[in-house]
């Protein structure tokens, strides 16, 4: 199961239409978790992948109301593997539902800010990753 926030088409869309292009259909069944309206979710339709369209979390990363509805959906859904592209709510949710490996792709490119680069802030930023996925992918260094 793969989540994203994103209502528009950029570099995370397109990563993940190439994977599911690319996937293995005859390993994976894929579902794609997106916000009501994504506008990813026309290339979806022509991709082999189920797609669920949530209400909250829509192009942020953080949304308590999310998490309460990503636990649903995961309870339900009961996927093998969870993975996220920049959803922090969606990870949140993963590890309440104890789902067994969860991934987290991080897709953000541009300069850290000043805040950002304070030896406080990585180390909780690092601590946070690694409890809650199992692996993360970076897209750059």
């Amino acid at each position: 199961m793969h989540v994203l926030t994103d209502s528009n088409i950029g570099g995370a869309g397109t990563l993940l239409c190439n994977t599911l292009r690319c996937g293995d259909g005859a390993c994976f069944d894929y579902t794609v978790v997106l916000p009501r309206g994504s506008r990813l979710i026309e290339r979806l339709r022509q991709l082999p992948c189920r797609i669920i369209e949530v209400d909250h979390g829509r192009d942020r990363s953080m949304d308590a109301r999310a998490i309460v509805e990503y636990v649903s959906l995961l309870r339900r859904e009961q996927p093998d593997i969870l993975h996220t592209h920049a959803s922090l709510s969606a990870r949140i949710a993963g590890r309440l539902c104890r789902i067994p490996v969860c991934l987290q792709t991080r897709h953000c490119v541009f300069p850290l800010r000043p805040w950002q680069k304070n030896g406080g802030f990585r180390c909780l930023f690092r601590w946070g990753s690694r409890l809650l996925s199992d692996r993360v992918i970076a897209v750059a260094d």
